[in-house]
Formats: C-alpha cells, sequence, structure tokens
C-alpha cells in the first residue's frame, strides 16, 4: 500500500510540474493554449510551424565541447493573424538567444512588435552547447 500510495503521489507531481495554465483549464506540457475568445487545449497545433536549421557547429575545449548555432523560423501556417506565441524549451540558455523575447519562465515569446498574418514568418537564433537543437513546443497562441 505504501509503494502504490508514493507511486500515486509521484505521478501527481510529474503531472502538476509538466502543466500549464490555460485560462481556467490546465494543459499538459506538450499541449497547446490556444486563445480564442476563449481557452481550450490542442495536442496538435495547426496555427503554427517551428522549423530548426543548424547554421553551424564547433567545438571549445580541445574538441571536447561541442556547440552550435542555430535558426529558428515560427511559420503562421493557420488562417488568422497570431499576435503571440509562447513556446516551451528544454536544455536552452536564454543568455544565448536573440530575435525573441524570453518571461520569467523561461518561455520563448514573439517580440511585442510582431504579428503573424497567414504565410508570414520570424525568425530567431541561438547558441547552444551539445550535438543537437533544443526542443522547442508551442504553449500557446494568441491569435487577433
Amino acid at each position: 500500500m505504501k509503494l502504490l500510495t508514493i507511486l500515486l503521489v509521484s505521478l501527481l507531481s510529474v503531472s502538476l510540474i509538466s502543466a500549464h495554465q490555460c485560462g481556467v483549464h490546465q494543459c499538459d506540457e506538450l499541449n497547446t493554449c490556444v486563445l480564442d475568445g476563449t481557452y481550450s487545449c490542442h495536442y496538435h497545433c495547426n496555427e503554427i510551424m517551428i522549423e530548426q536549421s543548424i547554421v553551424s557547429k564547433w567545438s571549445d575545449d580541445n574538441n571536447t565541447e561541442p556547440n552550435l548555432q542555430v535558426e529558428v523560423k515560427i511559420i503562421n501556417v493557420g488562417h488568422r493573424h497570431i499576435r503571440d506565441v509562447i513556446i516551451g524549451t528544454i536544455r536552452i540558455d536564454e543568455q544565448r538567444i536573440w530575435g525573441v523575447t524570453i518571461d520569467q519562465g523561461k518561455n520563448i515569446h514573439l517580440p511585442s512588435y510582431v504579428t503573424l498574418a497567414p504565410g508570414e514568418s520570424h525568425s530567431f537564433g541561438y547558441l547552444k552547447r551539445g550535438h543537437f537543437a533544443a526542443t522547442l513546443f508551442v504553449k500557446a497562441v494568441t491569435l487577433n
């Protein structure tokens, strides 16, 4: 019984840590919160596509620390204007990113002066240690 209780508490803790607020709802980590008059959680985001391209690679410290420069393109693939996108990230240094704003929760936002019409895109970049680009996922989209 103790093992079952510990397991349930652990699972609840993980689910609370990996969820994010969406109006009165809690969206799972890989779900997207869409604000279109009302808040709703979506597993797949039909409004935005994120493309990452590795621009350059190099190594520091006698080739033991690989580094990347990555270009990211946020593309509006929907049919409405997008006022903001909140992008969650795993393993990215907010001091080594440009072309976007970062909130206190280390989420990426479009700059306040950017609104994406259908088909338009916004690019930003970052530097990262390692062999692979960071994991980026859409947490929220604010439509106009």
